[in-house]
């Protein structure tokens, strides 16, 4: 039976709809080959605050994964992949008597999940799911070790995931574990997509936000010629002419909000 060791106080549990709008930029360990050869990939999963640690097993030999996290980021439960004899540990990283009276104390998270024997060439998926819990750091680490030997590490820096609101509610921008995943916070739906088109002309906006809405709407270029859809968060959007013909593909992300000085002209 997997064990789930708990050393400070946490508050944990799944929030319902949210999406991974975390930018990852892997950084392998010393030594190892490019982004084709490597063991070790991560990339979010939709809708479900979770990562996906994707293993490739580089020789035959008997591997574990040590997921090291930050202190704003705590995993809520033993990853789905790990088999038995895999734990979760909080490690305080904070002498607790030099901190604050009853001021919460610093930890991270580190997950010792075994994978078992491995032949050479073979794929394992490890399902991390994540708490943000704002302060801290938010550094996670990925090692894939053969008993005492690191065949590979990789880093990326967490960022809050988007919380989905109800289907007719802009969405929330936090995580809060605190939080009633029924109730979300005011909605700060502030990107938006704008540039210049022939005035007169009709511009239909189409995509599939991070919250997986779908989106489409449409409106006559004024004389002034210059156009503006708000209230967007991050997804993929295209614009259309009057005849339903892609004129422009644009995509929104956390790091890119908005686009402006769009030049759209018409389809011959």
């Amino acid at each position: 039976m997997a064990e789930n060791t708990v050393r400070t106080a946490v508050r944990a549990g799944m929030l319902v709809g949210a999406v991974a709008m975390a930018g990852i930029a892997g950084v392998p360990a010393a030594g190892t080959a490019g982004a084709e050869a490597r063991a070790v990939q991560v990339e979010p999963l939709p809708r479900t605050s979770e990562y996906v640690v994707a293993i490739r097993a580089p020789r035959t030999a008997e591997f574990s994964v040590t997921i090291t996290t930050g202190t704003a980021v705590r995993p809520n439960s033993v990853p789905a992949g790990c088999i038995p004899g895999t734990r979760v540990v909080q490690q305080v990283v904070a002498v607790e008597d030099q901190a604050p009276a009853g001021a919460p104390v610093p930890a991270r998270s580190v997950v010792e999940c075994a994978l078992g024997p491995l032949d050479a060439g073979a794929e394992r998926r490890v399902i991390l799911p994540v708490d943000d819990l704002h302060a801290g750091t938010r550094e996670i680490i990925v090692e894939l070790s053969d008993g005492p030997t690191v065949a590979e590490q990789f880093r990326w820096e967490h960022r809050p995931f988007v919380v989905c609101a109800p289907f007719d509610t802009a969405p929330a921008w936090t995580n809060d574990v605190n939080q009633d995943p029924a109730a979300p916070a005011p909605a700060r739906a502030t990107g938006h997509i704008a540039g210049t088109a022939r005035p007169g002309a009709r511009i239909t906006l189409t995509g599939i936000d991070a919250c997986e809405h779908p989106i489409d709407r449409s409106m006559v270029v004024p004389d002034s010629g210059e156009f503006r859809f708000t209230g967007l968060i991050p997804g993929h959007y295209g614009l259309l002419d009057g005849d339903g013909r892609v004129l422009r593909h644009v995509e929104l992300s956390d790091g890119t909000p908005g686009v402006e000085d769009l030049v759209v002209a018409e389809a011959d």
